[in-house]
């Protein structure tokens, strides 16, 4: 076996925020990469990370081939990642595991988690929400790269939807009180919407969304239907943000800009969704939605340059 020392694999299962904070973090760090999107069969994927001793291939023979000569780095993110980046470290490879392995994290070289999934061990490195690629430095490019939005009249109000999650109760409920508010403010303080959905949020709402501002210029986005994706560039324009309470990658790339960010209905969250929002509203940078939208002074909460200093003194020299 021969480790690749200018090499790192991505780990993840294809999830959109699993990818984006694996690759967020190899490239953060300089490095170059290969993706591996994995599926552990059957019994496997309901145990990872564990390892069930009467299996002896989790994953297909490629993946288990390829890891016969293993890169230096592997990042996984996610609980199916975590078994791969378990087998690399095994293999030779340092392994860096984002998330929650919900193992103990000697089993990792490094394991990165939220602050909120409530990790202990040595080796861990805990971060305020997740891990991104959102900055200064980046919303100038998407800034730079997309004028679509630059014409909209401000106050241009970005509305950001998920969906359905064990984070956050989602309905038709929550969405009427969020457009509710955002109508009377448009309809007192003037300016435009844009709305960025998930492909996690329901079609039915996603349709009712688009039918109700079918009369307006509003930029809207829920899915490919919709054209180019807008979510960077409206990062990037708009002047303050509006949200659902259900995705932790979402809050967190939101809250990496210096714009307001308001929380619909942040009592609706469970579990360690509340500890992080409870977190953001105590710390004042985020607030809970009411229809005034008053304008606050908010700092960009960004970990990944600690997380960096950190990563350190754990990698080899």
């Amino acid at each position: 076996m021969t480790n690749k020392a200018d090499q790192c694999w991505v780990i993840h299962d294809g999830a959109a925020g699993n990818r984006r904070q694996a690759i967020a973090l190899a490239e953060a760090l300089g490095w170059s990469y290969e993706e591996k999107v994995i599926n552990p069969g059957g019994l496997s994927k309901w145990f990872a990370p564990r390892l069930l001793p009467l299996i002896k291939r989790p994953f297909d023979a490629a993946f288990s081939q390829a890891m016969q000569n293993s890169p230096a780095y592997a990042i996984g993110c996610g609980r199916q990642a975590a078994l791969a980046t378990r087998l690399m470290k095994q293999a030779g490879s340092f392994a860096i595991q984002i998330l929650n392995p919900r193992l103990p994290s000697h089993h990792w070289d490094v394991v990165i988690a939220p602050t909120h999934d409530l990790v202990k061990g040595s080796n861990v490195i805990s971060t305020v929400g997740s891990l991104h690629d959102v900055n200064s430095i980046s919303l100038e490019r998407w800034r730079k790269q997309s004028s679509v939005l630059t014409g909209l009249e401000s106050p241009r109000n970005l509305l950001l939807i998920g969906g359905p999650s064990r984070m956050a109760r989602f309905n038709e409920g929550l969405i009427e009180v969020i457009l509710s508010h955002l109508e009377y403010a448009l309809a007192t303080q003037g300016g435009s919407l844009i709305i960025c959905g998930s492909r996690r949020t329901p079609r039915h709402i996603a349709e009712k969304i688009r039918q109700r501002f079918s009369d307006s210029n509003f930029p809207i986005w829920f899915n490919d239907s919709d054209g180019d994706n807008i979510y960077h560039a409206a990062l990037a324009h708009a002047d303050r943000i509006i949200l659902t309470p259900d995705s932790v990658n979402m809050i967190s790339e939101a809250c990496a800009t210096e714009l307001p960010v308001f929380a619909a209905q942040p009592e609706r969250a469970t579990g360690r969704m509340t500890l992080f929002l409870n977190h953001l509203l105590k710390t004042g940078r985020i607030k809970a939605l009411t229809k005034e939208l008053m304008p606050f002074q908010a700092k960009a909460l960004n970990t990944m340059p600690d997380v960096l200093a950190q990563l350190k003194r754990f990698l080899p020299p």
